[in-house]
């Protein structure tokens, strides 16, 4: 098994590469498709470190300096395993000493062109192997939706913010996987069902218990944010489970003038090659409909053709993304992100700050109360 090692800022390198080298059945362990949300990030890494029989390494400045990078390029040497360099981008030399390689690939050309002949060279240094990832349109998709959403939720200030917290600590044993999945158990929502109001303690337990419901927020309240959380654990599961329900997402903003029917703007949208009728009879899928009130907003005639085929396919699941407005939603449990309070902002900071800058933190809340109402979830 071969231990891809990089630093969290080239996680982008990091999924092509993975995806490469499954296609050319080699056995390949990515710590951002082997370990979903309900595991432990740090223990499952860990296990695939003492179980690695090689390494690639991403090399760049930034792992270079990284602490945590370090720690695992000193792990694996003091295993003496092979460790292959991968060279993404140009990078200075003035770490470089401090590290030894097995051997070096320059990989910057087939980054801008997969057809490089560098590859080849990539793959005589990982051989095939019988315990490879199986491949095929679902899992191939399933992968693209875990680089994709992992790749969007990297990109929050927040995580950014804990990463460049990391690496200033200079105390990482392991890579952090830079966003908090217990957003989905520990943030504040309130659900409604049947007219009762009741509270919701985890939305990832309620979205296992109700596979079809709404979830409400506010502009800034990070809907769009906890669905994905929701669709890369469904993703996870899917992944290592063929019977379990698909994630597919539509952007209902993005239904034009010219998709007169629903069957033109969902074919518009499906993301896999299968004709999305014939995958729908076939298949459970869980179906995230983002932007519910902007095409309430826009197109309030094509509201009612959307209801019907919810009520239509009661052997599918809906995630409904909506900001409000009751009248026009589907008739299905709801569940409202509660707004951050200060004390839910420190506490949530907590894991990734110094004490010192803790303290720093609640003097910014105390001033900026206003803004982070506006726009709750990155602030």
């Amino acid at each position: 098994m071969i231990y891809l090692s990089y630093h969290n800022i080239d996680c982008a390198c990091a999924f092509q590469l993975a995806n490469l080298l499954i296609r050319y059945y080699r056995n390949i362990w990515l710590d951002r498709f082997e370990i979903d949300l309900t595991e432990d990030w740090n223990a499952i890494i860990r296990q695939a470190r003492s179980r690695a029989t090689g390494v690639i390494a991403v090399v760049t400045d930034d792992y270079l300096a990284s602490p945590y990078c370090r720690a695992e390029f000193e792990y694996f040497r003091g295993r003496d395993l092979a460790i292959t360099a991968v060279i993404p981008r140009d990078f200075s030399t003035e770490m470089i000493a401090e590290f030894t390689f097995s051997d070096w690939i320059d990989f910057r050309r087939w980054f801008d062109d997969p057809n490089d002949l560098s590859v080849e060279n990539l793959l005589s240094q990982v051989p095939q192997s019988e315990a490879v990832a199986e491949t095929g349109e679902r899992l191939d998709y399933l992968r693209k939706l875990i680089q994709d959403i992992e790749l969007a939720l990297a990109k929050m200030p927040t995580s950014w913010a804990s990463l460049h917290n990391t690496d200033l600590q200079n105390t990482a044993e392991l890579r952090p996987r830079m966003f908090k999945p217990n957003m989905l158990t520990d943030w504040d929502f309130t659900g409604e069902k049947a007219g009762n109001e009741l509270p919701v303690e985890n939305l990832f337990e309620w979205s296992q218990v109700e596979p079809r419901f709404i979830l409400q927020g506010e502009t800034g309240s990070g809907k769009t944010c906890f669905a994905r959380l929701l669709s890369l654990q469904q993703a996870h599961h899917a992944l290592r489970d063929d019977g379990a329900a698909v994630p597919i997402w539509l952007d209902l903003a993005q239904w034009s003038n010219d998709q007169r029917s629903l069957n033109a703007f969902v074919e518009s949208q499906w993301p896999l090659l299968s004709y999305w009728q014939h995958w729908l009879d076939q298949r459970e899928t869980l179906l995230v409909l983002d932007n519910w009130s902007d095409l309430v907003r826009s197109q309030p005639a094509r509201v009612a053709e959307l209801r019907h085929w919810i009520d239509a396919c009661p052997g599918q699941r809906f995630i409904v993304l909506s900001a409000g407005g009751r009248s026009l939603e589907p008739e299905l449990p709801t569940v409202r992100i509660n707004g951050i309070s200060a004390g839910r902002a420190q506490s949530f900071v907590s894991s990734w700050l110094t004490l010192e800058q803790q303290n720093g933190f609640r003097q910014i809340l105390k001033q900026k109360q206003a803004l982070i109402a506006d726009s709750q979830l990155d602030n």
